[in-house]
This record gives C-alpha cells, structure tokens and sequence, in this order.
C-alpha cells in the first residue's frame, strides 16, 4: 500500500477503528505527546499518517508513505512502531530524525535500542 500525507486542513483519522481513536487521543494537542514534546503541535496528516502505519502493522502488511517536512513523520510512524510493532527497524539518513529519536528515547526513558548501520553515524537502526 502506498499513500501520500499533508497538512492541508484535513479532518485527522476520521476513522473509527480502535487504533484511530487511541492515536487521536495520544496526538490531541491536550494529550500526553503534547504534554511530553515542547512545541508540539496536532497535525491532521500525522494521525492520519499514524493510523495507516498501526494498520499496517495490524495487517502484516507493507506501507510506502511519503509526507512533506513539518508533517510530524517521526511520531507518526514511531508512536504505532513502540505500541504495536514489537521489534521494529529504522533505517534513515537524516541526521534530524535521528536526533529526534535519540531525544525521544533519553526523555522518556523508553529504552530503545539504537545500534549505528554499517558505522555511518549518519544512518542507524533502532530495534
């Protein structure tokens, strides 16, 4: 499955599956990614987003997602990856997302995993 992602006013998930209505109560901009990340912001695209990847999961199935930058991907496809995914793989070349990742995992202490690929500082795996 392929979809596309941007902030252009949508809705948010809109769906009424269980995992759309845990990631809209996690991605509310009163709820605790909110209270836990200074500046966050709810964006519609990242729900959406996220709830695509936790369907995924849910499905054993394969997603190619694309989202512009600000669209909040790190925690649209991190939340659902820590909540459903078991051992999951990241595999990014942006030094940004991997920073955030790191911050992610240091501030709340979720004990993740995160192993450089190949000794390039710049591309990591996080299981």
């Amino acid at each position: 499955m392929s979809a596309a992602f941007d902030d252009t006013g949508g809705q948010g998930a809109g769906g009424g599956s269980a995992h759309a209505r845990d990631l809209e109560r996690l991605f509310d901009a009163d709820g605790p990614i909110a209270q836990a990340a200074p500046g966050y912001r709810k964006r519609s695209a990242q729900v959406e987003m996220a709830v695509a990847i936790a369907e995924a999961i849910e499905r054993q199935g394969s997603l190619v997602a694309e989202a512009g930058t600000g669209t909040g991907k790190t925690f649209a496809y991190l939340v659902p990856a820590l909540l459903w995914g078991g051992k999951t793989i990241v595999s990014t070349a942006g030094t940004t997302n991997i920073k955030q990742i790191t911050e992610i995992n240091a501030a709340q202490n979720l004990g993740m995993n995160i192993i450089s690929a190949n000794g390039h500082p710049e591309a990591f795996q996080m299981v």
